[in-house]
């Protein structure tokens, strides 16, 4: 289906814009609705990729770590005191 899955892209996609975050660049939007207590586009980056995985027969266990951590962080907006 066209789907780039690779050490490389992963990295360009997701790691690389978290470093540039954590360094002082800009905000990626996964932190700025982190900051907002909004739902993330996680779905559109790592769920998306979990289901052609299962569809294909690729293991994925950084992208459903990644997913489920993101989604166990999103369960907790508001219950935080």
């Amino acid at each position: 289906e066209g789907l780039l899955v690779s050490p490389y892209s992963i990295c360009c996609r997701m790691i690389f814009p978290l470093l540039q975050f954590f360094s002082g660049g800009c905000k990626i939007n996964l932190i700025k609705d982190y900051q907002a207590e909004r739902p993330s586009e996680v779905a559109l980056f790592s769920g998306i990729l979990i289901e052609k995985s299962e569809t294909y027969g690729i293991d994925a266990p950084v992208n459903r770590a990644l997913y489920r951590r993101i989604k166990e962080i999103e369960g907790a907006y508001g219950k935080e005191g």
